[in-house]
């Protein structure tokens, strides 16, 4: 919905499903991958969303950043004030 809403992306647009790397604050690194265990490049955020891709969730949630993320989950009527995101939950 951010993605959508920040007007950057339309339901047309591509997204980048590829291998991403993601830098923990406990020094870790966090390798997401797709239920398939492919990476399936660019595609349509259509099939990204449909097809529930995590490497192109993924890299979006890093772009508009994890505030961002948490807010959107509050205005949806999430009531924690606190997300553990780690590399177990995804």
């Amino acid at each position: 919905m951010t993605a959508l809403e920040s007007g950057r992306y339309n339901l047309a647009s591509s997204v980048d499903d590829s291998p991403i790397t993601v830098n923990l604050n406990d020094g870790t690194d966090w390798n997401p991958k797709n239920y398939d265990n492919r990476d399936h490049g660019y595609v349509p955020f259509t099939t990204a969303l449909s097809q529930s891709y995590n490497q192109a969730a993924v890299r979006l949630g890093m772009e508009f950043g994890v505030n961002t993320f948490a807010k959107q989950l509050q205005r949806m009527g999430i009531k924690e004030k606190k997300f553990h995101l780690t590399h177990q939950h995804y």
